[in-house]
């Protein structure tokens, strides 16, 4: 039998996590839609905010993940790997924790500059560890907007990485207005440009621009959209 397609979800909020705009709702809706009705093997990947409960949301830390070493600053930061069951569902979440790399909210304003950079490199680092290479990462909002670039640049050569996934965008309101901190040295000027242009596909939540592969997602039909772009964007890759 065929392995199911791997789809790694990136999400700055997810339900019932955090709640801080209506894309969390969207994040669990595709996710819950995906694996079930899509039958893909999904996983999530979000920041662990200092305001998510660990108790409350039955967080456990996952031992031979934490203390990886991810690059940042011209050193390394040891990242705390936790996880938990979305209730009522098979799908997996992983959070990547640091104390000064991750903030204590979603909608805090006050990011730290290195919060994107650190959370792609977590994620890249915790794929490599847990030997789970994803065939299509579908990044939601400005955090997840990096993750390409960093495949890229520096872990495309890396041992673990067998292929290459295809990346899926869907930017959220503050990705165009978010600018890129200046070391970052990339020529778009703010997140939503960067993911934008790194993406095989666009599911989008407005009318924002053209894409040859640019779906724009519809209250009802979301998750059906959704599934199709994957299968659109692998044929053609």
């Amino acid at each position: 039998m065929a392995q199911p397609p791997r789809t790694l979800y990136i999400a700055g909020e997810m339900e019932p996590f955090t709640n801080a705009t209506a894309l969390a709702t969207l994040v669990r809706s595709l996710a819950e839609h995906t694996q079930d009705a899509g039958g893909h093997d999904v996983r999530v990947f979000m920041p662990k905010f200092g305001s998510i409960s660990d108790r409350r949301n039955k967080l456990h830390e996952v031992i031979r993940l934490s203390g990886t070493k991810v690059p940042i600053n011209d050193t390394t930061d040891a990242c705390t790997v936790k996880v938990a069951s979305v209730p009522d569902t098979r799908i997996q979440v992983y959070f990547m924790e640091h104390e000064a790399h991750i903030p204590d909210a979603p909608d805090t304003e006050a990011f730290p500059d290195s919060h994107a950079l650190f959370f792609n490199r977590a994620i890249l680092e915790t794929l490599v560890s847990l030997r789970w290479i994803p065939d299509v990462v579908h990044g939601f909002g400005w955090q997840s907007a990096l993750f390409p670039v960093l495949l890229q640049q520096e872990y495309a050569d890396h041992e673990q990485m067998t292929h290459q996934p295809l990346f899926v965008f869907t930017p959220d309101t503050s990705a165009a207005t978010r600018k890129l901190p200046a070391r970052f040295a990339l020529e778009a000027p703010d997140y939503q440009g960067v993911g934008t242009a790194q993406a095989s596909g666009l599911a989008l939540l407005q009318e924002n621009g053209t894409h040859d592969h640019a779906v724009h997602l519809t209250p009802d039909g979301a998750p059906e959209q959704v599934l199709s772009l994957y299968d659109q964007i692998r044929v053609t890759a």
